[in-house]
């Protein structure tokens, strides 16, 4: 997950986040969260959709710059022309 993805997370999701990072299973985490299971669950699917957003989000910039780079670089071909 990116710096950035992770400006996303609410504070919930952090601190599930963390606990995720520690080796916690979902179930262990809503103990020690004293929240359900379920909502724990919620908390992953929460944050993946965040991350590939990010992520989509982030290829969509490298493309765009990629095609106006291509087209800049064909305008100075046809200009040479």
């Amino acid at each position: 997950m990116t710096i950035k993805a992770v400006k996303l997370l609410s504070k919930s999701e952090l601190k599930v986040l963390e606990l995720i990072c520690n080796g916690y299973t979902s179930e262990t985490i809503g103990l020690k969260l004293e929240i359900a299971k379920s909502t724990v669950q919620t908390h992953r699917r929460n944050m993946l959709r965040k991350a590939v957003f990010k992520i989509t989000q982030q290829k969509m910039l490298w493309y765009e710059n990629k095609i106006n780079v291509l087209n800049n670089f064909s305008k100075n071909i046809n200009k040479l022309n």
